[in-house]
């Protein structure tokens, strides 16, 4: 399966929101719409092929611009096994761990601005209160790991 990059066009949204982001499969521009590895939807007539961030575009593709966060998380977050079947790359855990912080990193930066303008509403604090709270419960997790193998340690 391979992967594509593609962006909002120039002019359809803000220049900050204008963002590469990652999708795999096969696509075409008569497809209605693309989804990110960010889970994002995007109508195909919005969007423009980019090459990958930091490479130069090939023929077709529009330069990129800065990659978007969520998606080279995600990205880097899936678990891919070796042709051998061993373990993963990296531990689940591990990757748990990071995806559910980076999340809340963003959710908490996104509802710092709606917040100020007063456009937070009740799915945007219950979204934000589940993720936030994921992330306290798999923390404490994390201490009691830590202090129990501290404590086998003695």
């Amino acid at each position: 399966m391979s992967a594509a990059y593609f962006q909002y066009r120039q002019g359809v949204v803000s220049q900050s929101h204008r963002v590469a982001h990652c999708a795999f499969g096969e696509f075409s521009e008569a497809d209605s719409a693309w989804f990110s590895w960010c889970r994002r939807e995007f109508p195909s007539s919005l969007i423009e092929i980019t090459a990958k961030p930091g490479e130069p575009p090939g023929s077709g593709q529009a330069q990129p611009c800065s990659p978007c966060v969520q998606c080279l998380l995600l990205l880097t977050a899936a678990v891919e096994v070796q042709e051998d079947t061993s373990p993963p790359v990296r531990g689940l855990a591990e990757k748990s761990v990071a995806v559910i912080m980076r999340k809340a990193q963003w959710m908490l930066d996104d509802a710092a601005v709606q917040v100020s303008k007063g456009a937070c509403g009740s799915a945007e604090y219950a979204e934000l209160a589940t993720t936030l709270g994921d992330l306290a419960r798999l923390m404490q997790d994390k201490a009691e790991e830590a202090q129990a193998a501290e404590t086998s340690n003695d």
